[in-house]
């Protein structure tokens, strides 16, 4: 009778053994399967991005007759900057000379007409426009230079050189020559940046 239920032990043991090994198998299985789709994923992946690199790079062959365009244009944008930079300070230049007879023009009262107009200094220092003119008497001289003087964006300040009264068809005339010190930015620009301190 024991060796009965030994025989019974063992079959129950041999069925929970083969219930083991199906499952292990089965799962082993399964564990390759999910490989083999993570595989096969990732190879569809890379083909995909490998077509995708392949697609820009021949776009990017497309371009790059563009883009050496683009870098030419750039070199030729920094070779004419100098010049650029020249043609700017002119054209500030020459505006600024518009303004300055412009207001040369509102600074002159009535009965004063100008005779000469001269700049003097150097081309790199300060300069000063020399105005002759003729008026009727002194107070029209100093009515110019007041109005001068209201123009600070153009003189820094206004120097009576000399007047002379002269006798002309039976009227006296006052002959004068105002020297105006003219305002310039980039001048003092010039001079504050050699003056700074010198950091290391």
């Amino acid at each position: 009778m024991a060796n009965v239920n030994l025989i019974s032990a063992r079959r129950a043991e041999r069925v929970r053994m083969a219930r083991i090994a199906k499952g292990m198998i089965g799962g082993l299985f399964g564990a390759g399967l999910l490989g083999l789709g993570s595989v096969g994923y990732m190879t569809a992946r890379l083909i995909v991005e490998n077509a995708r690199t392949a697609a820009i790079n021949e776009q990017l062959k497309d371009l790059r007759p563009v883009l050496e365009e683009i870098k030419s244009a750039d070199r030729e944008r920094l070779a004419l900057q100098p010049k650029l930079q020249t043609l700017t300070e002119a054209q500030k230049t020459t505006n600024r000379w518009f303004g300055v007879m412009d207001g040369l023009k509102r600074a002159v009262p009535e009965q004063t007409w100008l005779t000469n107009l001269s700049v003097e200094g150097a081309v790199e220092g300060p300069r000063m426009l020399r105005i002759n003119g003729m008026t009727v008497n002194q107070t029209r001289v100093g009515e110019t230079m007041f109005r001068l003087t209201q123009q600070p964006d153009y003189y820094k300040q206004v120097d009576l050189r000399w007047t002379q009264t002269t006798r002309l068809e039976e009227r006296d005339n006052v002959e004068f020559e105002l020297a105006a010190h003219l305002n310039q930015p980039e001048l003092d620009a010039k001079t504050g940046e050699a003056n700074a301190p010198q950091t290391k």
